[in-house]
């Protein structure tokens, strides 16, 4: 008898032991989400620093500002007639190696690079699963998802648009009548594929590191925001200078991208592009025999 309740006394403390690790365990892992997922009150001041007037309003007002400037004047004529030269007929920096081999071939080895380091990060996140690599596979997933949907968007509406380069147009040696965006399309069996801008939407993607950086703080999206501006106008300037696309197809090119990462922001990611994509909890095994 006093073997078995001794036996008896040591099942009883592995039984506690295992019921305190598995509330610890939990409690753990309720730490987890809370660090990763802010709780209600910080869910309401972060919706109140989300303001919807410069997010969404703002940008749309300037983008509809825009196009309608473009579209009563002869805006873009102008841009691209500076540089073009009427006495040679073609651009003056069309085959010079800056613009076509640093900014467009460059540019565009320069983003796909890009892709595939931040995929490599993401996949690499679920191998080791290290504490660094878990916290961005939030942000990860969201850039290759806001670069995938931006330029993936503009790639697929060059294909339906039928809208020419400058250069296909006749006032800069094409074939090709200049017809304003909403002023009727083109006819004849030739397709063209010159709007919106592919490659400066591949820079302006970067607009995606203003939604990752502002958990950091103002100035830190702020910067993520200029870097993508910056880097899409470059591209976009590059291909202008060579005839390839008037300016505003690179305001469209903007705005898509733009909108493609907001929607990204508020719906999918539900404005929580920090921390593990995927949340785990420990299971444990509470069953225990009897003698």
């Amino acid at each position: 008898m006093k073997r078995l309740s001794t036996f008896g006394a040591w099942r009883n403390l592995v039984t506690l032991s295992l019921k305190g690790e598995r509330q610890r365990g939990i409690m753990d892992d309720d730490k987890a989400n809370r660090e990763t997922q802010p709780s209600g009150n910080e869910k309401g001041s972060a919706s109140e620093r989300f303001s919807a007037f410069w997010h969404i309003w703002f940008p749309g007002m300037l983008f509809a500002a825009l196009v309608l400037v473009f579209e009563l004047t002869d805006l873009d004529l102008y841009c691209s007639d500076l540089f073009y030269d009427f006495s040679r007929g073609q651009f003056y920096w069309k085959r010079t190696w800056w613009a076509n081999d640093l900014i467009h071939k460059g540019g565009y080895f320069a983003i796909e690079g890009l892709v595939i380091f931040a995929l490599a990060l993401l996949v690499l996140s679920f191998l080791k699963r290290g504490p660094r690599l878990v916290n961005a596979q939030r942000a990860l997933t969201f850039f290759l998802l806001s670069v995938a949907i931006g330029p993936g968007t503009v790639a697929t509406w060059k294909q339906v648009s039928n809208r020419p380069l400058p250069v296909e147009v006749q006032r800069y040696g094409g074939k090709a009548p200049y017809i304003k965006l909403f002023h009727g399309t083109h006819r004849g069996s030739k397709r063209f594929k010159g709007f919106p801008a592919a490659h400066a939407s591949g820079g302006y993607s970067l607009m995606a590191l203003y939604f990752i950086l502002r958990k950091r703080g103002r100035r830190a999206a702020l910067a993520g925001l200029a870097l993508g501006l910056a880097v899409g106008t470059v591209f976009a300037f590059g291909q202008q200078v060579r005839g390839v696309h008037f300016a505003s197809h690179n305001v469209w090119a903007a705005a898509i991208c733009w909108y493609g990462s907001l929607l990204l922001f508020l719906f999918p990611f539900r404005r929580n592009v920090n921390g593990p994509l995927f949340l785990r909890r420990r299971k444990w095994n509470m069953t225990t025999e009897g003698p």
